[in-house]
């Protein structure tokens, strides 16, 4: 039997891109899609950090194709493939947030970071590891639709969020471990006379 090996599931806008961010010049948050909008403090860093311990790092965002136009640019411009070392063909697309579920069954996503609840919600079916990621009201003044669940871990900082993702990780691949050494049992038992 193949071991499943674990691949991490990145969300763009909240989580790489600071959509939160304030402009400097103008003192407003940054138009929707604008390619100066900064990145997270220390996502790339993490990103970096997490493929060279050998994890399989994909992104997964969801918009039209406006906003994956404007995503690409960003990439681009700030040159996220080059300085995170994550492969530019990991990067996923979907017109709908929940159709993120789709995008993570097909890669075998067992770890995935997003900045709305609901999304992960929707991914507790199938995704091991979940992760809120610096939830924030919305412009109207309430909270997330749904606030963090007991199956999903939140955090605040890239920081805090590597450890966590390191310690599942290493969780995961020990419980594979695990189960291999059971079905290897398993398959000597059956050969044994």
């Amino acid at each position: 039997m193949k071991r499943k090996q674990p691949r991490l599931g990145v969300d763009l806008g909240g989580v790489v891109i600071d959509k939160y961010a304030i402009d400097p010049k103008t003192g407003v948050r940054y138009p929707r899609q604008h390619p100066d909008i900064p990145e997270v403090k220390d996502a790339f860093d993490a990103l970096f950090t997490l493929n060279t311990l050998g994890v399989q790092i994909y992104t997964v965002s969801s918009g039209g194709l406006e906003v994956e136009r404007g995503r690409k640019t960003w990439l681009a411009r700030h040159k996220f493939f080059e300085r995170t070392h994550v492969p530019a063909w990991n990067l996923r697309f979907c017109e709908e947030r929940k159709n993120k579920l789709i995008w993570c069954k097909h890669l075998g996503i067992t770890h995935f970071v997003d900045d709305r609840a609901e999304v992960l919600s929707a991914l507790a079916s199938d995704v091991p590891y979940l992760y809120l990621f610096r939830p924030r009201p919305r412009l109207n003044g309430e909270g997330e639709a749904h606030g963090p669940e007991p199956f999903m871990e939140r955090s605040e900082t890239w920081h805090e969020l590597t450890r966590l993702l390191i310690r599942d990780i290493e969780a995961y691949q020990l419980k594979l471990g695990r189960v291999a050494e059971r079905l290897t049992g398993l398959d000597e038992a059956d050969e044994e006379p």
